[in-house]
C-alpha cells in the first residue's frame, strides 16, 4: 500500500500543543493537495445546571462571544500556515460538548485521514487515568496511524526511527516506513528481544522485515536485540539511547508500561524529541 499524507487530521487547544502539531503536519504534509483538518472541541456554559437555569441570556451571549473569538483564532491560524505552506488547504472543524477523545473519533471515522497528530505537554505517569486522550485508543477505534508529539520535538527532522520487531508485524509499519524514506534519508533501527519467548518466530519476521526494507532507497537498516521484562519500558529507555526522533509501535503489546497499564507517552517528558507512532 502506497501511503502519502495527504489529509491529516491536528486536535488544537491553543496551546504550545497546537503550535507542535501543526509544525508535524506540515512537515508530513505531501503535494500536489494536501488538507490540514483543525479540529477544535469546546465546552459550553450552557451545560451547567445553575448557568442554564438562571443565566441562560448572558450564557447565550458569552458563548457566542467565545465561538467568534475561537474562529478568529482558527482563521489567524490558517493564514500562518498558508505564509509556510500555500499548496497546504486547511479545513476548520469546530466540535461543542463532547468528550475530546470521542471528538477525535468522530472526525477522523467522517473525514478518514491519512494521520492524526496529538501535541500533548503534560503527563499523567502516576495516575494514567486522568487522560482524556489515550492515542492507542485511538488507533484501535479508528484503524488511522496516530502520532503523539511532545514540544521537544518541535522543528526536530526525523532521522532516525526505531522500529519493534514482534511475533506480529503490520503491513502498516512497512508502508509508514516507504512514506518517510520517500522524503528524505533516515536510519532504522529494528529491534528484537533477547528472552522473546517466540524468538524463532520474531527472527524469521526480521529477516523478512529487512529484505523488504533494504530493497528501499534512502536509509541505513541496523538490527539490534535489546533485554527487558517490560518491552515498553526497555523500548523507551533504548529510544532515549540513541536519540532517536520516531518510535512506530503497535498498539498495547508496544506500548503499556506498568500494572497500570500506562501508555508510553504517559512516561515521556515535555522536552523528549522522540515522537510516538502508534498504529
Amino acid at each position: 500500500m502506497n501511503i502519502r499524507f495527504e489529509q491529516i487530521l491536528v486536535p488544537i487547544d491553543f496551546t504550545i500543543n497546537t503550535n507542535v502539531a501543526i509544525d508535524k503536519a506540515l512537515s508530513l504534509a505531501e503535494s500536489p493537495n494536501p488538507i490540514l483538518h483543525l479540529l477544535h472541541v469546546q465546552s459550553s456554559t450552557r451545560k451547567t445546571p445553575i448557568g442554564y437555569n438562571f443565566f441562560s441570556l448572558f450564557n447565550n451571549v458569552q458563548n457566542v462571544n467565545k465561538d467568534e473569538n475561537i474562529i478568529k483564532t482558527m482563521q489567524s491560524l490558517k493564514i500562518a500556515i498558508h505564509q509556510k505552506r500555500p499548496d497546504v488547504a486547511v479545513m476548520m472543524h469546530i466540535v461543542n460538548d463532547i468528550p475530546v477523545e470521542e471528538a477525535i473519533i468522530r472526525t477522523g471515522r467522517e473525514i478518514m485521514p491519512d494521520i492524526i497528530i496529538l501535541a500533548k505537554k503534560s503527563h499523567h505517569y502516576l495516575l494514567p487515568f486522568l487522560n482524556t486522550v489515550v492515542p492507542t485508543r485511538l488507533a484501535q477505534q479508528t484503524q488511522i496511524p496516530i502520532l503523539t508529539s511532545k514540544p521537544g520535538s518541535i522543528n526536530q527532522t526525523i532521522k532516525t526511527i526505531v522500529v519493534p520487531i514482534g511475533n506480529k508485524f503490520p503491513q502498516k509499519k512497512i508502508d509508514i516506513i516507504n512514506a518517510l524514506r520517500r522524503r528524505s534519508r533516515i536510519h532504522i533501527r529494528l529491534l528484537t528481544f533477547r528472552d522473546d519467548e517466540n524468538s524463532n518466530q520474531v527472527s524469521g519476521i526480521l529477516i523478512h522485515v529487512y529484505r523488504l526494507l533494504r530493497h528501499g532507497a534512502l536509509s541505513d537498516i541496523q538490527c539490534e536485540t535489546i533485554s527487558g521484562k517490560n518491552k515498553a519500558k526497555a523500548i523507551l529507555d533504548y529510544c532515549e539511547k540513541v536519540e532517536a526522533d520516531l518510535l512506530i509501535v503497535t498498539p498495547e503489546a508496544e506500548t503499556k508500561i506498568g500494572w497500570l497499564n500506562k501508555h508510553i507517552s504517559d512516561v515521556m517528558p515535555a522536552a523528549s524529541k522522540t515522537q510516538v507512532l502508534a498504529i
